[in-house]
């Protein structure tokens, strides 16, 4: 599970190798069927590489199925290839061979990557229908312009503003449209090319009414779920809060983190840095402090992320929903002031 934000960043930029973000997500779920299976791990590797078509990831998977043969730990060698396999992903791959619970982990990025695509699927869906009708709608009044315009200058009628702005916005929308994308994919490539601006961004975010609440909600949950799945796979607690901590790309879920680390130290419960944090609402707080009271600590990490997804599900559908409610509200009033200034010179002033 992953904010709008971050799901996006793999639609707008392909990895410095060319490894997609549907390749990637597709070899983890693989890979964690194989693990879970108790099939070998080299070859596990080998026979993913080799049904990997050509490309930068078949040549990572051929390089580290033979770095583990000779030795190496899965996460070191997944980390001699930064292009394919981001730090967060070897962090959690270090926490699931310490615990070994390797396809637990696994299972769980790969969870997070199909969140990821199903969101892109669905945010593209709520766009694909005003975005169609916005490219016929120029379509169609550039055709009109070309026959409304000749008309105008034959019976020597003087054209309002209101209509030259609109044959000036027609004329140039071949240039207009495909420089406005290429503006805002390199505008974002840009943004998030930086931890720095990336953070930024994440901060900015939290901010944004209603984009804020599912971006909190949907880090909370992440930060559960990989906890929870750490201490499921039997990695000690103070290890996985280090693991998490290392992985989580929001500054404040990151905080809450190293405070529950200090926490632990002294010997007091988690609950309190949980509160603290204004993160964990609805009694997410207590039932994580009762888990751990009862040694059901992991079970109940995995049902507060369950919450947490359910709820960030339901407000990604408002979000959409009003996305495509405003987007169909803006293409209607260009609609609508383009028919005006077509046919106001035709209009008795």
């Amino acid at each position: 599970m992953t904010s709008p934000t971050g799901s996006l960043l793999g639609r707008f930029r392909r990895s410095g190798g060319g490894v997609t973000p549907r390749e990637l997500t597709h070899f983890t779920v693989r890979f964690s069927i194989l693990q879970e299976a108790g099939l070998p791990l080299v070859g596990n590797l080998s026979r993913l590489s080799r049904q990997t078509r050509p490309g930068v990831l078949r040549e990572a998977l051929q390089i580290v199925a033979r770095d583990v043969e000779a030795g190496s730990s899965l996460a070191e060698a997944l980390s001699r290839h930064p292009q394919v396999f981001a730090p967060h992903y070897v962090t959690m791959v270090r926490a699931g061979e310490a615990g070994s619970g390797l396809g637990t982990i696994l299972r769980c990025l790969a969870r997070r990557f199909e969140k990821n695509e199903q969101f892109e699927r669905r945010f593209v869906g709520t766009l694909a229908y005003p975005v169609a009708c916005a490219l016929l709608g120029v379509v169609i009044l550039g055709g009109l312009m070309h026959v409304m315009q000749p008309f105008y200058e034959d019976i020597g009628m003087a054209l309002p503003g209101g209509t030259v702005l609109l044959f000036e916005l027609l004329r140039n929308a071949w240039l207009l449209i495909p420089g406005a994308l290429l503006l805002l994919i390199h505008g974002w490539r840009w943004a998030v090319s930086s931890p720095c601006r990336r953070r930024t961004l994440s901060r900015l975010a939290w901010h944004i009414p209603l984009l804020g609440a599912i971006t909190r909600k949907s880090a909370t949950g992440r930060c559960c779920r990989t906890l929870g799945s750490l201490l499921g796979s039997g990695v000690p607690l103070c290890e996985s809060l280090e693991r998490v901590w290392e992985s989580s790309d929001h500054a404040k879920v990151a905080r809450t983190i190293s405070r529950l680390i200090d926490s632990m130290g002294s010997g007091e419960s988690v609950v309190t840095p949980l509160t603290e944090s204004n993160l964990f609402g609805d009694g997410s707080a207590e039932l994580i402090g009762d888990g751990q009271m009862t040694g059901s600590l992991d079970q109940q990490l995995l049902r507060v992320a369950d919450r947490y997804e359910q709820q960030v599900d339901l407000a990604v559908e408002s979000l959409l929903g009003l996305l495509g409610l405003l987007s169909t509200f803006l293409l209607g009033g260009a609609f609508a002031f383009s028919v005006w200034a077509l046919f106001l010179p035709l209009i008795p002033s």
